[in-house]
């Protein structure tokens, strides 16, 4: 009963909600910002050459810059507070997290699929100032490095770039990943199963090959990374997959999801710790209340009853599995037993209907042929 006192309250609430919540939006409150809106202008009209205008800021996660738009449609999550401008492209399942900026007015930024920028990291390449000559990349390992490598910041697949990274023009080779607070230079490739560890600086056109770990100021080859360090960066970008759609799911939410779930928080707050504890029973499938039980005494004489099966009905039996399931007559077999015991009570066998024959009933006759028994020795 008070879980449905409970329940009925709920929604109760949320009618009123909806109500007040319709009522102002559609008398209310277009008066309210009709009349806001007429002493603003009558201020502004007082206050003279001293009047402050109100400036619109727009969300900078999708900001335009020229005639290149970010291309985000299939980007699994962007934050909130990032910072999205110009010719950047994000590939499916990847994500932006807080407080990321990706410049795009500055250098063209490509983000594969499965590709995850940590918090607070810096995407850009500063433009050069005027009378400084630009630094020229140096190939490393005899490896000569193509021009066409520096023509943008190309994250590719399954990449971790963790959080507070600065990262100019390089690329990312697919399952790569670069350690919290680290630099990548100019014209840097960080290959396949390739680190670069926490705090590292990597210098203009260095080349980090796969399956190495490079560390410190400058980076230089610190080992060899073990087969448990490969499998463990395949399962660093699945777990923060699986996170990041977290966050896509709470950034999603509307305003009257999030008031449903303050109203939940306050209920639980306030609510009886033994009716609680019954409602957490009630979830996992324990009986509660009286509907339940008689569910359950139900289910079991059913069952038991289903056990007795004639041998003289074996083709009905196999030809149709469920007769004895649609046809609900508790312990018919062991009533019909007892038909003496019955006509001495006055009940006629024939026309009784075992369906409202109840437990306690079926147990007064057990009880009552034990006695007819015991009396006749």
């Amino acid at each position: 009963y008070q879980r449905r006192v409970h329940g009925d309250l709920q929604m109760f609430t949320r009618a009123i909600f909806y109500r007040i919540e319709k009522f102002m939006n559609s008398s209310v409150g277009p008066k309210i910002r009709k009349l806001g809106q007429a002493i603003y202008r009558g201020s502004s009209k007082i206050a003279g050459p001293q009047n402050y205008q109100d400036q619109l800021v727009r969300s900078l996660r999708f900001r335009r810059f020229n005639k290149d738009y970010p291309n985000l449609l299939s980007a699994d999550w962007i934050a909130p507070n990032a910072t999205v401008i110009g010719d950047v492209s994000i590939g499916e399942g990847s994500s932006l997290w807080h407080g990321v900026i990706a410049r795009g007015d500055t250098v063209s930024i490509k983000i594969g699929k499965n590709s995850i920028v940590q918090d607070l990291t810096y995407l850009n390449e500063p433009l050069p100032l005027q009378g400084f000559p630009t630094l020229k990349p140096s190939p490393v390992g005899g490896k000569e490095i193509e021009k066409s490598e520096f023509q943008g910041i190309n994250i590719k697949d399954n990449v971790v770039i963790g959080p507070q990274c600065r990262i100019r023009k390089a690329t990312f080779e697919s399952n790569s990943f670069v350690g919290a607070k680290s630099t990548v230079g100019n014209g840097c490739i960080i290959e396949s199963y390739a680190a670069l560890a926490a705090g590292a600086y990597l210098q203009d056109g260095k080349v980090v090959p796969s399956g190495q770990i490079w560390a410190g100021n400058p980076a230089k080859y610190l080992r060899d990374l073990t087969v448990e360090e490969k499998l463990a960066i395949v399962e660093n970008v699945e777990q923060l997959a699986e996170l990041a759609r977290i966050y896509a799911l709470e950034t999603e939410k509307t305003e009257r999801e999030v008031l449903d779930e303050k109203l939940q928080h306050i209920y639980k707050q306030y609510e009886d710790p033994v009716e609680a504890y019954a409602q957490n029973l009630w979830e996992k499938g324990y009986p509660m209340d009286e509907e339940d039980m008689n569910y359950i005494d139900h289910r079991a004489r059913t069952q038991y009853s289903n056990s007795f099966v004639s041998e003289k009905e074996p083709s009905i039996f196999e030809s149709n599995p469920d007769y004895y399931k649609k046809k609900w007559e508790p312990l018919a077999y062991d009533v019909s037993k007892m038909s003496s015991v019955l006509k001495k009570y006055g009940v006629n066998t024939d026309t009784v209907s075992y369906t409202h024959l109840t437990l306690p009933t079926i147990l007064l006759v057990q009880i009552s042929v034990v006695a007819v028994s015991l009396k006749k020795k």
